[in-house]
């Protein structure tokens, strides 16, 4: 169900002249599989961005705000994908990796 959730997200925030363009930019690749790492991940949105801990999947802990970041930071990768702008897409995929396997 989390997937459908994040695949919904992505596509709204993505949209459809990303789908209508059918060139697939650098970044979609990455964001994909960033995509299915979150959903691996598990986490749900904390109920206040000041929850102490977030438990996700395989023993994973992130911070309230740490997910919000994370999650605000897929958004922008996404915007920024659909912009074609690869460079800015992959720092906010960096991010949120690199936070992720700290979560473990």
């Amino acid at each position: 169900m989390r997937t459908l959730a994040t695949w919904l997200f992505l596509l709204a925030v993505i949209g459809q002249p990303m789908l209508a363009r059918g060139a697939e930019p650098a970044c979609r690749v990455a964001l994909d599989r960033l995509s299915a790492e979150w959903d691996a991940a598990g986490y749900v949105a904390p109920s206040k961005p000041s929850q102490i801990a977030v438990l996700g999947r395989d023993g994973r802990t992130a911070s309230g705000s740490e997910v919000s970041y994370m999650r605000t930071q897929l958004g922008l990768a996404a915007k920024d994908c659909r912009a074609g702008d690869d460079q800015g897409a992959l720092s906010h995929i960096a991010i949120v990796h690199r936070l992720l396997g700290s979560a473990l």
